[in-house]
């Protein structure tokens, strides 16, 4: 991911994107299974799971910060 700060909602809108993607990647590898289409999904999944602790990592930093400041 870029280091240039991108909202959650941002965030939130490329996870649903690659859910999606991650979604019709398994359904094609089921349809037709090859190694190729394995390493897509991988490849996909390990976006997915970036994204994902991207946007986990943000909101825990705001919690933080929200605590901190109301202590």
């Amino acid at each position: 991911m870029s280091s240039a700060v991108v909202p959650v909602s941002g965030i939130d809108r490329r996870v649903v994107g690659a859910q999606r993607d991650l979604g019709a990647m398994r359904s094609a590898s089921a349809q037709c299974p090859s190694g190729a289409a394995t390493t897509a999904c991988r490849a996909t999944e390990a976006g997915l799971d970036e994204l994902l602790d991207v946007r986990l990592d943000r909101t825990t930093a705001r919690r933080r910060l929200y605590a901190v400041a109301v202590t």
